[in-house]
C-alpha cells in the first residue's frame, strides 16, 4: 500500500459491507447517517469508487463494499452484515473488528463465534445492544443499552439518541447505522439524528 494512502486510510474509520439485501438499503441508511454529523466517506464498491458526498475533503469513512476483497489489514474497523450473508462467506473479519448484525441473523452470528470478533447485536429484544426504547411512524428513540469500547479505545456509555426517519429506512439499518456512527466516535448532536 502507498505510503500516503495507508496514512490516510489509518486515520479513517473502516467499514466492511458483509452479505447481501435486495435494493441497498443498508449502505444507503449508512451514507444517510454520515452526511448528517457533516462526515464523508470513500466508497469502494464492486466497480465503483466514489467520495459521498461529492467534493468532500479529508474522509472520516473508507466504505469497502467489495466481495472481491477477502483479506483486511488493518488495526481496527467495523463489520457491518446486512441482513443475508452467503451460506459460505469467504471473507476473513480481523479479530480487532467489530461486527453489527441484525439479532435475527443467525448465519451471521454462526459465522462470527468461530471468528473472535466482538458482536453487537440490533434488534427489537431488549437482550441487544441496541435497540429502540420508543418507536412511531417517523421517529424512534434508538437505546445503547451497555456500554462499549469505542474504535479510539474511548469508553461509551449506555445513551438515548432521538431519530427521525422516512419510510425508505429499516429499523435495521437505522439502528446499526447508529451503532457505525457511536464506534466511530462521531459527534451526535444531542438533538439526534435525521435519516433522510
Amino acid at each position: 500500500m502507498l505510503p500516503l494512502f495507508k496514512r490516510m486510510v489509518n486515520n479513517m474509520n473502516i467499514v466492511l459491507m458483509c452479505g447481501h439485501e435486495t435494493g441497498d438499503e443498508t449502505i444507503n441508511t449508512l451514507f444517510s447517517a454520515i452526511r448528517f454529523v457533516h462526515s464523508c466517506a470513500i466508497h469502494i464498491g464492486e466497480e465503483t469508487f466514489s467520495i459521498i458526498p461529492p467534493k468532500a475533503k479529508n474522509p472520516d469513512f473508507v466504505i469497502i463494499d467489495n466481495k472481491k476483497i477477502k483479506n483486511i489489514h488493518t488495526k481496527s474497523g467495523i463489520a457491518l452484515f446486512r441482513k443475508e450473508i452467503e451460506p459460505k462467506h469467504e471473507i476473513v473479519i480481523p479479530p480487532s473488528f467489530f461486527a453489527i448484525i441484525d439479532s435475527d441473523n443467525t448465519k451471521a452470528a454462526d459465522l462470527l463465534s468461530s471468528q473472535g470478533n466482538q458482536t453487537i447485536t440490533c434488534g427489537l429484544s431488549q437482550k441487544d445492544t441496541i435497540t429502540f426504547s420508543s418507536l412511531e411512524n417517523d421517529r424512534a428513540v434508538v437505546s445503547l443499552q451497555r456500554g462499549l469500547v469505542a474504535l479510539d479505545g474511548s469508553e461509551i456509555l449506555p445513551v438515548e439518541i432521538p431519530v427521525t426517519f422516512n419510510t425508505t429506512h429499516s429499523e435495521y439499518a437505522i439502528l446499526a447505522s447508529t451503532a457505525v456512527l457511536l464506534l466511530s466516535g462521531a459527534a451526535i448532536p444531542e438533538s439526534g439524528l435525521e435519516f433522510m
